[in-house]
């Protein structure tokens, strides 16, 4: 059955088929105020949905959703009894040389795993007041040892493993585009001026055995006054997933160089790039990217390995409750595997050495700081 209008609620009981929320009008990202009264008047009254026990179908455009509609629909889950069941239908569009649309099913209580922790993440750099190059290095830590790489057994353009959402199933399926979708899905939500990201597709091909595979990264912009930092930089979550051990984050990959994708000692070869984007009308599409033409007119030195250490301790400081001791011990253990990868790789990065630089005495005035500040906001 579907509701087309509030009058459709007196027959739900005497249908007998499911009930279908079609959110999304014709062809278009936009969302029907109608079918959003009706589903905001079920969040409110779940008992209609209680009494006639039938599954629900609610259609939406995307995985991330708006809050308010995201606040309804957690409202709806939580409010009608256990043995009804909710799917999420997500229609996922694309255009090329022909547009074609795919629905795909989710079990609702993955979307909203999904959600609250973009939201939770979103909220924290808030109050903590992180400026953009911290804010990118919170998402970027958290997001990178999110879960374990892992693939889905029937991939496609839209199999679990390529969407954020596949990473809050019950058995996580989570690979590189996972991973880019979700830090770019964060940003876009966070909305901060300084900080922007675009999702780059390219193909890279292992120069020792000649593997060659699609993969995904990101395009960091940031702007930052309080690191004098002003650019922007390639970031690889995956690899900083896959990299020695899962249960120590590591930032080899978190701010490269412009040029890093063309670096003669390196041991991959990446070529064919392309920003993944979306139109006006929500639909995925791929433009072709050339990032030789930025990194020709623009300076191509990798950020200090001290800066680096510091804003990491900086951002891990003010996001933690960890005594300084063992804060600085975990920076030591993340200092030692980031630059191992970075030698795995071959590639010209920020960090020289698998000993912190920043001594202990820098990083307790920086902990101290934080915690000041922190104190001191407290109070109000």
């Amino acid at each position: 059955m579907n509701i087309c209008a509030k009058e459709d609620l007196k027959n739900i009981d005497k249908s007998n088929d499911e009930i279908n929320i079609n959110l999304l009008k014709t062809d278009s990202i936009e969302y029907s105020k109608n079918q959003l009264e009706i589903l905001n008047y079920l969040a409110n009254n779940p008992t209609i949905l209680n009494n006639a026990n039938k599954p629900v179908n609610i259609v939406i455009a995307d995985e991330k959703i708006p809050y308010k509609l995201f606040c309804d629909i957690c409202k709806l889950h939580n409010n009608i009894y256990a043995g009804n069941k909710v799917n999420l239908l997500v229609v996922h569009r694309t255009r090329g040389k022909t547009n074609y649309s795919e629905t795909k099913l989710w079990d609702i209580e993955t979307i909203i795993k999904a959600n609250s922790y973009i939201y939770k993440i979103c909220n924290e750099i808030k109050s903590k007041n992180l400026s953009p190059a911290e804010a990118y290095t919170y998402i970027y830590l958290k997001v990178s040892t999110l879960t374990k790489y892992s693939c889905s057994k029937n991939r496609s353009g839209f199999s679990n493993d390529q969407l954020f959402a596949g990473a809050f199933l019950k058995e996580p399926e989570f690979v590189c585009a996972g991973f880019t979708s979700l830090v770019n899905e964060i940003i876009d939500t966070l909305n901060m001026p300084g900080l922007k990201s675009t999702r780059i597709a390219c193909t890279v091909r292992n120069l020792e055995n000649d593997n060659t595979e699609d993969h995904s990264r990101l395009k960091i912009e940031i702007y930052d006054d309080k690191y004098s930092i002003d650019g922007h930089f390639y970031s690889d979550p995956t690899w900083d997933n896959v990299r020695g051990d899962f249960n120590i984050p590591k930032y080899c990959h978190m701010l490269m160089a412009v040029n890093c994708q063309d670096d003669d000692m390196s041991k991959y070869d990446f070529y064919d790039f392309d920003e993944i984007k979306k139109d006006n009308d929500g639909r995925q599409y791929y433009k072709r990217y050339y990032p030789m033409y930025e990194y020709m007119n623009e300076p191509d030195t990798p950020i200090l390995q001290q800066k680096l250490e510091k804003l990491i301790f900086a951002t891990m400081s003010k996001t933690t409750s960890k005594s300084f001791d063992k804060l600085y011990n975990m920076l030591e253990k993340m200092a030692n595997d980031s630059y191992n990868a970075q030698q795995i790789e071959k590639f010209k990065g920020s960090l020289n050495s698998n000993k912190l630089v920043l001594t202990k005495h820098e990083a307790k005035k920086i902990y101290d700081k934080n915690r000041m500040e922190s104190k001191e906001e407290n109070i109000f």
